[in-house]
This record gives C-alpha cells, structure tokens and sequence, in this order.
C-alpha cells in the first residue's frame, strides 16, 4: 500500500530526538585518535566506530517537527540549578555481553551522579508536556563502536581496560561538563548524522 502525499509529508515531519551531554570538540577529537589504533586490531575488524561522542541523558524518539519548540521549551529551566561539573572516563563494556557484543561502550567514572541528577530533571521537564518516564535506572555511557555481527571481545576488553588502568588513561580525556544539549538525530547507511538544536549552559 502506497503512502499520500499527506501521509508522507507527515511522515517527514518526524524527527528523532535525544537529550544528551555532547562531548567538546577537543574531546571528540581525542577519542577518534584512539580509535586509530583500535582499528589495527583484529578483534575490532568491522566495527562501525561513533561519528559523534555523547551521554544520551533522554531519548525521545520520532517527534512530530511542531513540537519541537515545546521540547526545547520544556527543558529551558530544567537545568538552571545544575553546576559545570567534571566528567572522567570508566573502564570499557560490551553490550549484551562481552562473549556476543553488539556495541562497545566507555562507561563514566566522575560525573555520574551529576549525569544522573540531569537525566532526572529531564524526565521531570518532559513529563509535564506529556513525554513516559523511561521506566529503567539510568546508566550513564558513551558509545564508541558497534558490530554487525555478534562479537566476541571477552579477552580484548580485559587487556584493554588493564592497559587503560596501568597508564591513567581511558577511552577519552576527563573534561568539565558546561552545557546540555537538544540534538536531532538522521539515520544514513553511513551511520547517524547529529544536529544540535539547542544548547542549556550551566550556571
């Protein structure tokens, strides 16, 4: 069954939505460096490395283009109590399972509970024009890579997070958290693009 012309420009209408903590230009930069070695890596052969480096604090899904201004309206004041607060790396996860991984995450050492406290006040800004609580505990994470098949890092992961240990390091430099962002999402088969619609200073 083919679509109208009506449906299909409602269709277009849709843009999805997510509200995160983007991480500095420098810092974005930091992390691709690292990828220039992991990508020497046969167990990391075929992943599809992240464009953009982020903690997702809400996503909101496929949102219709005239509520858009609601969202960024709801969220004006959410995080006016909320001071710059430092962020630093934590050790290397897979998701599901480092035995089957579909994603390679960096986890979150300081920060996490200042992410929390956001993620909260997101949902209760959202909550109010009518957007669901996520209904799950907040974990706060960045994506670095993810695999088309099922892949097993077990050994890598330990090694990598003893080497991340041994020189202070991790899989992107610590930095101060000054600003929250409304991003809009675009899937392309080269993978997502990202949009910053609008930023939220902290004070």
């Amino acid at each position: 069954m083919s679509l109208g012309p009506e449906a299909v420009e409602g269709r277009r209408a849709l843009r999805r939505l997510f509200v995160a903590l983007v991480f500095p230009d420098d810092v974005q930069a930091a992390v691709r460096r690292r990828f220039v070695a992991w990508q020497q890596e046969p167990t990391l052969r075929g992943a599809r490395f992240a464009r953009e480096f982020h903690v997702t604090l809400k996503f909101l899904g496929e949102i219709a283009e005239a509520r858009h201004t609601d969202v960024a309206d709801a969220l004006g004041s959410a995080f006016l109590p909320v001071r710059p607060f430092s962020v630093s790396p934590g050790p290397l996860v897979a998701f599901p399972t480092a035995s089957r991984a579909s994603v390679l995450y960096g986890g979150i050492d300081a920060g996490r509970s200042a992410l929390g406290e956001c993620a909260h006040r997101t949902e209760e800004a959202l909550a109010e024009i009518g957007f669901p609580d996520a209904g799950r505990d907040f974990v706060p994470h960045v994506t670095l890579c993810r695999f088309r098949r099922a892949t097993r890092l077990t050994a890598w992961i330990v090694a990598e997070n003893e080497r991340i240990a041994a020189k202070d390091m991790g899989a992107f430099p610590p930095f101060e958290a000054t600003a929250l962002t409304l991003v809009r999402s675009e899937l392309h088969p080269e993978g997502a693009l990202y949009t910053r619609l609008v930023s939220y200073p902290l004070s």
